[in-house]
């Protein structure tokens, strides 16, 4: 009697768990990288041909929906984006900062067509990989996820800004970036490596 019901309390836990499996997002996976047998990275191979800005959201994916829109009569373009899903991005951000391992995938659709990163949080460091129109990126890792805080704009409209950024480095600032992507003198150019996590300047 006392085997039986011991059974049945084996099999309502193993239930019960399928059934909070089945409930996470289905964009969620196990930490883990996968690899090809020559070093490619397989992560994207999930992603079904007309996989749409809504499937994203489904998927429990960061998303960025740009739409390009022309004027014909001003012969000016204007974008528009949609955006879902921060709260997978703070998710992950705090389980990571706890030191466990965490994924998320961002999806940046623009006039329909997808372009995908995926980051990861395994080991102890951040890996991130990205798909467009050249290919599946090798992969970059970087110890540390930070977010640089300055003053953007011109001298006499400064605002607060900040980017979000993958590197092995403490020192490096929020000037060091920005100098990075606007100079034209290559001296003025950290030569901290970093990935700068540009999705990001949608959310903040």
């Amino acid at each position: 009697m006392f085997k039986r019901f011991s059974i049945s309390i084996l099999l309502s836990f193993v239930l019960l768990a399928a059934l909070l499996v089945g409930c996470s997002p289905a964009g969620s996976r196990p930490v883990d990288i996968p690899y090809a047998k020559d070093g490619g990275y397989l992560g994207f191979s999930d992603i079904p041909d007309g996989y749409t800005a809504a499937d994203a959201i489904a998927d429990g994916c960061l998303v960025i929906d740009t739409t390009n829109k022309l004027n014909q009569y001003m012969a000016t373009v204007t974008d528009t984006q949609e955006t879902a899903g921060y709260e997978h991005w703070a998710a992950f951000t705090d389980t990571a900062s706890r030191g466990e391992d965490a994924f998320i995938r961002v999806a940046h659709f623009i006039d329909g067509v997808g372009y995908y990163s995926d980051l990861y949080y395994l080991d102890g460091k951040y890996t991130i990989f990205d798909l467009n129109e050249y290919g599946v990126s090798e992969g970059e890792s970087f110890k540390y996820l930070r977010r640089l805080d300055g003053m953007a704009g011109p001298p006499n409209d400064r605002k607060e800004a900040c980017f979000y950024v993958l590197t092995d480095s403490l020192e490096l600032t929020y000037d060091d970036v920005s100098w990075s992507h606007l100079a034209s003198d290559l001296s003025t150019v950290t030569d901290i490596p970093y990935v700068w996590l540009g999705f990001m300047i949608y959310f903040e």
